[in-house]
């Protein structure tokens, strides 16, 4: 989606959007107020008329709800939408639902990756929605447009945490989900692939599941994913070895869900590579294509609960190997803030231009050239820090050519979502 060309400054908010033209849109506002002033931000889409799907969880009665707000190109709620602009609800009558990620197939239709309190375990089902633009379910999708993924699946065991929805050119999703395998529990990432109408796609993996598991033991658990053109699935996140430290871990998978033979830097474990530190733990949040064929993963080395660590910004092409188009083909570890130490949490890129989102106490935006050089084209010397905002960030999503869309959370237990609308290179 295009927008009219204006004059701006890159790294500026941009102040035509949002209810009170700040550039900024703030759960609390936007949603029914309700005692315990949770509204964190699960999810965001970008649709091909300038309107924003935002999702949180907010409570009605004593009850958690899933809610799904629709916002107009400028940034206000689209009262059109559902019931005066928001879409509330559970999967199951009377058990908690919590809103999550978005994603929209070719066909139009809209999906949520959400969750549902289960009734006789601690975490919560995978719950899958999926709508139509103004709101509708779609009835041809599982029951009444929605599905629930038991927490159990023969020896696998699903639940919370970070995960991802993709949707492919044929209309499959892709489901990202992390939980635990076999009688000792493991904890595991899963890749899920499910068919238009809600059912796992047998042929892919086993029965529609890949485990994604090291050939020695090693917890893992997702982050973020991207798909090829080819059908190829890159994951990243992280594993966790005897050592006890976290080692950053890229995953390429074949469109069948085998391990992809020639991905990877050590031909022991094909379709993987590890990023590892001698005396710090690495995670990697974010994996993007920049460009076909070459690939940035965007991450942490240290500890970054603690405001001790420090972005990892990686490139890489198809096989894994470093792509001497950035940074020299050396990954790129520093910090560009001596206020806030806690590495990449999110990560879009777009040809020469890469922008990342960190902070753990205030915005943090920045904006590399592939030589591995912060921006000067992009605010302040390649920098937006806001210290007047206390947010963590959870993503970088590109709006136009020349915006994109930065989600965060008030750090904290009473997390407060909100986005900001920002001009870019």
């Amino acid at each position: 989606m295009e927008m009219q060309k204006k004059a701006y400054a890159a790294g500026s908010r941009d102040e035509s959007w949002g209810p009170d033209k700040d550039g900024m849109v703030v759960f609390s506002k936007l949603f029914p107020p309700h005692a315990d002033h949770w509204y964190p931000l699960t999810g965001t889409l970008v649709l091909t008329d300038g309107s924003v799907l935002v999702t949180s969880s907010v409570t009605q009665g004593e009850t958690s709800h899933f809610s799904i707000a629709k916002l107009n190109p400028l940034g206000e709620l689209d009262k059109r939408f559902a019931q005066e602009g928001l879409l509330t609800g559970l999967f199951v009558s009377n058990l908690p639902a919590y809103g999550g990620p978005l994603a929209q197939g070719a066909d139009g239709r809209i999906y949520m990756l959400a969750s549902s309190k289960s009734p006789d375990a601690l975490d919560p089902e995978i719950a899958i929605l999926c709508i139509d633009e103004t709101g509708k379910r779609n009835e041809h999708f599982g029951n009444n447009g929605q599905i629930i993924v038991a927490n159990k699946v023969n020896d696998r065991v699903f639940h919370g945490g970070p995960r991802f929805l993709r949707v492919l050119q044929n209309g499959d999703l892709l489901v990202g989900a992390n939980g635990a395998v076999g009688p000792s529990r493991v904890p595991t990432a899963y890749l899920m692939k499910l068919d238009a109408n809600g059912c796992l796609v047998a042929s892919f993996g086993s029965s529609g599941i890949v485990d994604i598991k090291l050939p020695y033991p090693a917890m893992t658990l997702w982050k973020d994913a991207c798909v090829l053109a080819d059908g190829r699935i890159l994951g990243a996140g992280y594993a966790r070895l005897k050592s006890g430290f976290n080692v950053g871990l890229l995953v390429m998978l074949n469109s069948s869900g085998s391990f992809n033979q020639i991905f990877g830097d050590d031909p022991k474990t094909p379709g993987f590579r590890l990023f590892t530190d001698e005396n710090r733990p690495v995670e990697l949040n974010a994996v993007t294509e920049r460009t076909p064929g070459k690939f940035l993963a965007a991450g942490t080395v240290g500890d970054a609960v603690r405001s001790d660590a420090i972005g990892l910004l990686s490139g890489f092409d198809a096989a894994g190997k470093n792509d001497p188009d950035f940074n020299g083909g050396v990954t790129l570890e520093n910090t560009v803030s001596l206020n806030d130490k806690s590495g990449w949490h999110a990560l879009f890129a777009q040809g020469e231009n890469i922008y990342v989102a960190g902070g753990s106490a205030h915005l943090l935006l920045a904006s590399f050239k592939l030589d591995g050089t912060l921006n000067p084209a992009f605010a302040k010397d390649g920098v937006v820090e806001d210290e007047s905002l206390s947010v963590i960030p959870v993503s970088l999503t590109p709006y136009s050519s020349d915006r994109l869309l930065y989600g965060a959370d008030s750090p904290g237990i009473g997390r407060i979502g909100s986005v900001i609308r920002y001009y870019r290179v």
